[in-house]
């Protein structure tokens, strides 16, 4: 389970992010029947971000699972979103040798798996958290279409700390499949977009172009594809 990137990496990425409240999360309508006040798991996930949206929403006890946490960062986001000191809850470890008696009726991750090179292997670890019946999602990027082709041509780096061939819907469910997952669905979706990431060297102009014309594909009837879609999912169960 080869990482891509490794802890520099995160160290420097989240020195150039920008926290904000969470009002919304981009994959809400994905989440919308699953039960409240059950214990959730997000694997990867500090800052803490996506997490909070079950704490808020769902009134869920939350844990996030990384090895890159900064208390600090954490009560930064709590604060943001005004809510107790400590309803986040961390784990500081790494992933890949991270064992746990303890179950979850939620266990997920957003833009995580794809930082590996062994895909199935992340998946799997992803469920030995999970309890039976639990609900399994596992959101990644899409950068087979245009915006992959911006990541690769303006932020070569970062386009390079993603496991690319991960992002296929055929590989997604066949692993799913071989997991014995039931009740899999997997597929693109999100409003089309790009990710300008701080270090995309990009001129003014080029970036106007590129929003400019994300503009009118947003107009488009058909996005939910492979080379518009922002993001893939993959739900499933125990």
């Amino acid at each position: 389970m080869n990482e891509i990137t490794d802890y520099n990496f995160w160290v420097n990425y989240w020195d150039n992010k920008d926290l904000k409240p969470t009002s919304n999360v981009y994959f809400e309508e994905l989440v919308r029947e699953y039960p409240e006040e059950v214990d959730v798991i997000e694997v990867g996930g500090f800052p803490g971000k996506e997490a909070i949206f079950f704490h808020l929403r769902k009134k869920c006890r939350v844990t996030i699972l990384d090895y890159f946490i900064s208390d600090k960062i954490i009560e930064k986001v709590e604060n943001l979103n005004n809510v107790e000191k400590g309803s986040l809850k961390t784990i500081k470890a790494d992933f890949l040798n991270y064992t746990s008696d303890k179950q979850y009726e939620v266990v997920c991750s957003f833009g995580f798996i794809e930082h590996f090179q062994n895909t199935k292997d992340i998946i799997s670890k992803h469920i030995d958290l999970l309890k039976d019946n639990g609900n399994l999602l596992i959101t990644l990027p899409n950068l087979k279409g245009f915006n992959g082709w911006c990541q690769q041509k303006f932020d070569k780096q970062n386009y390079n700390a993603h496991n690319i061939n991960s992002m296929d819907l055929s590989f997604l469910t066949k692993t799913c499949k071989e997991l014995k997952l039931k009740n899999i669905e997997i597929d693109y979706f999100g409003t089309p977009c790009i990710f300008f990431e701080k270090t995309f060297k990009i001129s003014s102009f080029n970036k106007w172009i590129i929003m400019k014309f994300m503009g009118l594909v947003k107009r488009l009837p058909f996005t939910k594809n492979k080379l518009f879609s922002p993001f893939i999912y993959i739900k499933a169960n125990k």
